[in-house]
């Protein structure tokens, strides 16, 4: 009896040897596991990271060309009003000048 409670002990002592291996390599597995899915989210928050970056930027570059636009209209107005009274002040500063040239050699 004392033998087969002996050889009792001895199984379930290898029984629980073999139920700890299978427990550490389910834990390296579910590490690895882990570490694996890390990785995946880790790439996927990084792909999502540039693609919302790349809009961002395509925003702020329209944004920018709107913006930009509009500078040049003002700015091309404001040139068109400038040349019109450049025209103007061409105009008048010849009329000026006719008749100073006219008095001049008119009155001789």
């Amino acid at each position: 009896m004392a033998v087969n409670l002996l050889d009792s002990i001895k199984q379930t002592e290898c029984e629980a040897d073999e139920i700890l291996k299978k427990s550490h390599q389910q834990v390296r597995e579910l590490i690895n596991c882990a570490e694996q899915k890390r990785l995946e989210i880790l790439q996927h928050a990084k792909e999502q990271s540039r693609q919302e970056t790349i809009k961002a930027l395509d925003k702020a570059e329209e944004e920018a060309k709107k913006i930009i636009s509009g500078m040049n209209e003002k700015v091309d107005s404001e040139c068109e009003e400038i040349k019109k009274q450049a025209q103007v002040n061409m105009e008048r500063a010849v009329d000026i000048i006719v008749k100073r040239i006219v008095s001049a050699y008119g009155n001789s």
